[in-house]
């Protein structure tokens, strides 16, 4: 005779074949869309000046590795990687260049909590469609001779809002819509400005270090392993 089933596995509830509902959706990728441009520019200061020590790491420019980022901002943030420590000698020194390579806007800044990652803002409008040379110089001793200054140097351009994005960008409902949008149309300085405010507001926020890291690493039009861990010390608003 057939032995009855036991009691236990008869009473065993069958697993839900569902997802529980408190699981969160997985992210999308943060991927960065470099637009067809470039532009010559120096990102990385590898070489070594009497002015400033020589160390393993570098003074870089936070770009892609075309040199040049667009924006649709008028007032832009450009950030920098300085890997000094600040002393009462040092500050940073910003300028602005139009497409004739005149200097249209120079602050100096001190600069402090470094080694890191530091902002620039830049108190002048840029106009659409044109192209501007940026120059960062970080001076070390400021009795040093000129030429023993550390540089980066690079360009930027303000493009206009195309009405389909303006529309997507006024519906998206959080900073982490509105930087996939970004790095969809190739915004440079507006996606990584908004990444690394909300990262600073938001330290231990897991989405927000995967994002830096999708950027800077796994991103191959930057290529700025280096700074991944890098902290971000401070931001300046530079001076009309």
């Amino acid at each position: 005779l057939a032995q009855p089933a036991s009691s236990s596995s008869q009473n065993k509830p069958k697993q839900p074949n569902t997802v529980p509902t408190n699981s969160k959706p997985k992210a999308t990728p943060l991927k960065f869309k470099l637009p067809p441009k470039g532009a010559p520019g120096k990102r990385a200061y590898a070489g070594s000046r009497s002015g400033c020590p020589v160390l393993d790491k570098r003074l870089i420019a936070l770009v892609p590795a075309t040199n040049i980022g667009l924006t649709i901002a008028e007032r832009p943030t450009f950030w920098f990687y300085v890997p000094y420590q600040p002393s009462a000698k040092s500050f940073g020194k910003f300028q602005l260049l139009n497409e004739q390579q005149k200097v249209i806007y120079e602050t100096s800044t001190r600069v402090i909590g470094t080694p890191g990652i530091i902002g620039i803002n830049l108190p002048r409008s840029l106009e659409t469609n044109k192209r501007y040379q940026w120059v960062f110089s970080f001076i070390c001793d400021t009795e040093a001779p000129v030429d023993a200054n550390v540089f980066v140097n690079g360009f930027v351009e303000r493009v206009p809002l195309a009405p389909e994005l303006r529309k997507k960008l006024e519906t998206a409902k959080t900073p982490q819509q509105k930087m996939l949008l970004y790095a969809e149309n190739g915004l440079w300085y507006d996606l990584l400005t908004t990444l690394i405010n909300e990262r600073r507001q938001k330290p231990q926020d897991v989405q927000l270090a995967n994002n830096w890291k999708e950027l800077l690493e796994q991103s191959p039009e930057v290529q700025l392993n280096e700074l991944v861990r890098e902290p971000i010390v401070s931001s300046h608003k530079a001076k009309e």
